[in-house]
């Protein structure tokens, strides 16, 4: 008896799956093209693009050769069809070599990302850091859309700052003019 309840319980909890879980959405493979399209629009430029040309096919291979290097810790599709994400991804620039980035989209009827937009992106941290404030900042943005409780904790929020806002037609941190 004992063995037939351990074995049911196994089942149920195998089968649940974490709200924030990417594979509660996607398969495998749809995960692996979901991605892609979301650091096509996140991750530093090919050599030889620019904001317009960086969607191009001919750019794609380049996207598919860093998705081993991007780690999607949150995910989630809202009954509105918005898909929120927060991926943990390189940083060049950063002590630890990592940072957070979150954000929204939608996607049309043939599952293009359309309305794409950066929310907030991290300051480097340790692996640790990063999972546990990015949790925070992504239950914030799904829940209100925003991060505004956080903008002003600079542990949190590195963008958007005073001097820059995310543009949603270059897809992009512009600095803000006449600062």
């Amino acid at each position: 008896m004992r063995l037939l309840l351990l074995a049911i319980l196994m089942t149920c909890l195998a089968g649940c799956k974490d709200k924030y879980d990417v594979a509660k959405y996607y398969s495998k493979p749809e995960q692996d093209s979901v991605v892609t399209n979301i650091i096509t629009y996140i991750h530093n430029r090919p050599q030889f693009s620019n904001s317009r040309t960086r969607f191009e096919q001919k750019f794609r291979s380049y996207y598919v050769a860093n998705l081993k290097k991007m780690h999607v810790e949150k995910f989630f599709v809202a009954k509105d069809g918005i898909h929120y994400f927060y991926i943990i991804r390189p940083s060049e620039n950063t002590p630890f070599g990592f940072r957070g980035t979150g954000g929204m989209f939608k996607r049309d009827a043939a599952g293009k990302i359309k309305s794409f937009k950066e929310v907030f992106v991290t300051p480097g941290g340790s692996l640790e850091d990063l999972k546990t404030r990015g949790d925070e900042l992504f239950r914030e943005m799904v829940r209100s859309g925003n991060i505004d409780a956080y903008r002003k904790n600079p542990d949190y929020i590195e963008w958007p700052a005073q001097w820059n806002y995310y543009d949603t037609l270059q897809y992009e941190w512009l600095s803000k003019p006449g600062i």
